[in-house]
């Protein structure tokens, strides 16, 4: 053996002792010792498509999307054969947006192995991105074939046919999604806006949370400008115009990307804002309205003893947040606890649609996802938590393909302190 020889077979020994080191990281889920190793391993070994791979993979999974492409782009062009390469690009094109290539790349995987289950639900999303629900639908019958209790593959069929108006099949789905032990909080969520007799309390967290964090860096010019979204002016608008006055602490109540936030800073000293999801409380910091922001569930955040013990708050606004709670009383009693007498609590709901026949009900689930509510449980709800009733404006919300949506602007005031909400037994 000459040498040279002797080196690249040091070389390339040196190069596998790295990646297998890589591969054992995976496997205890110590990513980011993974990605090093993989790096390493092609430092001493350019140009081997397994490394490729496994390191474009691992970026994928520590969702650096950007550093992940390169690598399974070049992996694929080297064994074009190679499964995973394109089935990872796939995944990482669909991540950064680009759906059509997404899909080219799934497809191309799909060819190469049609029996992957999850390589099917993977290829749905991409149709489902590019508004091809039928190829999408289609897909997941596909992923359904070969491991009948995917329970992920059911629930999103039942999204699919939801979107498709085709609620009897969508239920089923949902249902089956149950049963395959899919997440139960959210499927029972998407059901419940199919049969409202089954409707739970409130939208799960994490569906909202994800929903937000997903929609934070577009969502204001969507609501804004696609939407016609007019909440916060028209809140904010009546208030001030009703009862000007200056409130020393302010709450903003699920403040998203801070619409409310610059209409409530000239009339409070203090103000906070609160959201549910992360992606959207860091758009709101980016206004610079806010004097805090904290990133919590409104009831949990209300109620935590330690935040009782701070100054209460003079205004409390929540904008556009009860479409994702149905049941108000838990709400309500948190905000009041809260409240500095003469506090004010102003706040928007969806109007509950008129029923023709039928007994009447506090609130729906409805099709959207978003809840409404009746005038008469809103007054209930509110009496009951202590507060006084200031002021109803009916008025638009936003529009929905060119239709307003109406909405119901309800203004309220804590003149004595709260009673205590009854604790069931």
């Amino acid at each position: 053996m000459t040498t040279s020889s002797a080196s690249a077979d040091a070389i390339f020994d040196a190069a596998k002792t790295h990646f297998l080191l890589g591969l054992s990281h995976v496997n205890a889920g110590q990513l980011s010792l993974a990605e090093a190793s993989f790096e390493a391993a092609l430092a001493l070994w350019p140009d081997r498509a397994s490394s490729l791979v496994n390191l474009g993979v691992t970026r994928f999974k520590l969702g650096k999307y950007d550093a992940a492409l390169p690598m399974l782009h070049q992996a694929c062009g080297m064994e074009p054969r190679n499964r995973d390469a394109w089935w990872f690009q796939g995944r990482t094109l669909l991540a950064l947006g680009a759906s059509q290539a997404a899909l080219d790349c799934l497809e191309q995987a799909c060819a190469i192995d049609p029996d992957q289950a999850l390589l099917w639900l993977h290829t749905s999303q991409a149709h489902i991105a590019l508004n091809q629900n039928l190829a999408g639908l289609a897909c997941l019958d596909q992923a359904l074939a070969l491991e009948p209790r995917n329970g992920r593959a059911w629930g999103n069929r039942g999204v699919v046919l939801r979107d498709l108006g085709r609620q009897d099949e969508a239920a089923q789905s949902f249902q089956a999604a149950i049963q395959a032990g899919a997440d139960l909080e959210l499927n029972t969520y998407y059901l419940g806006a199919i049969r409202s007799d089954s409707a739970p309390g409130a939208a799960p967290r994490t569906y909202v949370e994800r929903l937000f964090d997903d929609y934070a860096q577009d969502f204001q010019g969507h609501l804004v400008n696609v939407l016609k979204y007019q909440g916060p002016e028209v809140l904010m608008g009546h208030l001030l115009k009703a009862a000007p006055r200056h409130y020393a602490r302010a709450l903003d109540v699920g403040c998203g990307s801070g619409l409310c936030g610059p209409l409530i800073r000239p009339v409070a000293d203090h103000l906070a804002g609160l959201d549910i999801s992360s992606g959207m409380l860091e758009v709101a910091r980016q206004t610079g309205v806010y004097d805090s922001l904290v990133h919590a569930d409104a009831v949990a955040y209300l109620r935590d003893p330690d935040r009782l013990q701070e100054p209460k708050f003079d205004l409390v606004v929540a904008a556009d947040v009860l479409i994702y709670v149905g049941a108000l009383e838990p709400l309500f009693h948190a905000v009041a606890a809260c409240l500095r007498p003469p506090g004010q609590f102003c706040l928007t709901v969806e109007l509950m649609p008129t029923s023709p026949a039928g007994p009447p009900v506090d609130m729906r689930l409805l099709p959207s996802l978003r809840y409404a509510h009746s005038q008469a449980y809103l007054r209930r709800a509110a009496t009951e938590a202590g507060f006084a009733i200031d002021a109803l404006v009916t008025a638009p919300l936003r529009e929905e393909q060119g239709v307003a949506q109406m909405g119901l602007y309800v203004y309220l005031s804590l003149s004595a302190p709260a009673p205590l909400a009854t604790q069931s037994k």
